[in-house]
């Protein structure tokens, strides 16, 4: 469809050619399917994506200025030699271009989009209540993924969490929000549980001298809980220690089994009494 009224716009553009400033020879040889590589549809979350891929492929085009309202609107009606007022042929022509450019924009809406479109007359129109509407959503979808981002916690295994900021930078980008990698770095590494303290002070002192790629990182994110998975735990080294040397204890405190546990009776007693030794009674 995008090939189709791609084709509808350039025939259309170059018809009113008069109203519009005169392509280069260079422009004039490049075809005008770049409006057909249009890959996003608008939603609430992703308008300012959208919207430069919109503005884009209609400045390669020469028909951006339908988008912002700088178009020269020509009069509906003209008044012939005589005085009578009649259809005016550029108004036709200005028309005929908006019309290919509003349905071009219009196939990029999703349909809970459309609604809020209804009743636009041109290109302009739409352009600006779209404006309206999801630049100022948008943005709240944008700061409160960063907020996301910035206090983000490693409460999963590692490579949940990577999936996790991935996610969220993806979803930034779509919004239009490009996040330099050297900050996803950063939040990746300020989230790691205390068990990466010494690995994320390293990776802090490589990356204040040569910055690491978010890959590069993940890497050593991994191997290192691969190796925290086999090394034991100290603190529970420190119990097993413990408990080792109560049960020791307690081992050598303890009267053995083979001891004789028979109480040998007290040795006799010089009597006063005279007969000689007598045990005690």
């Amino acid at each position: 469809m995008w090939e189709v009224l791609a084709d509808s716009v350039q025939s259309s553009a170059q018809a009113h050619s008069s109203a519009q400033a005169e392509p280069t020879e260079e422009s004039k040889e490049q075809p005008t399917q770049s409006v057909s590589f249009i890959t996003i549809k608008l939603n609430s979350s992703n308008y300012f994506a959208w919207k430069s891929q919109i503005k884009n492929a209609l400045k390669v085009n020469h028909l951006f200025s339908y988008l912002d309202g700088s178009v020269v609107i020509p009069a509906s009606e003209i008044q012939d030699a005589s005085g009578t007022k009649i259809p005016n042929p550029e108004f036709f022509k200005w028309q005929n271009v908006d019309r290919m450019v509003l349905l071009c924009i219009m196939a990029t809406l999703t349909p809970s989009i459309l609604p809020h479109v209804v009743g636009s007359n041109d290109t302009f129109q739409v352009w600006a209540k779209l404006e309206a509407k999801y630049s100022a959503l948008s943005q709240t979808h944008i700061l409160d993924l960063k907020k996301r981002l910035y206090s983000l916690k490693q409460t999963t295994s590692m490579d949940k969490h990577l999936d996790f900021v991935k996610e969220l930078v993806q979803k930034l980008e779509a919004s239009g929000s490009h996040m330099n990698e050297s900050e996803v770095v950063f939040h990746t590494v300020n989230g790691l549980s205390e068990d990466y303290l010494s690995l994320k002070q390293t990776i802090r002192t490589q990356c204040a001298t040569t910055p690491l790629s978010f890959s590069a990182v993940s890497a050593m994110l991994m191997s290192e809980e691969l190796c925290l998975a086999h090394t034991p735990d100290p603190a529970s080294t420190v119990l097993l220690v413990q408990h080792h040397n109560v049960s020791m204890a307690s081992s050598s405190s303890t009267p053995s089994s083979s001891v004789n546990h028979s109480i040998t009776p007290p040795l006799p007693q010089p009597s006063t009494q005279q007969g000689g030794f007598q045990y005690p009674v």
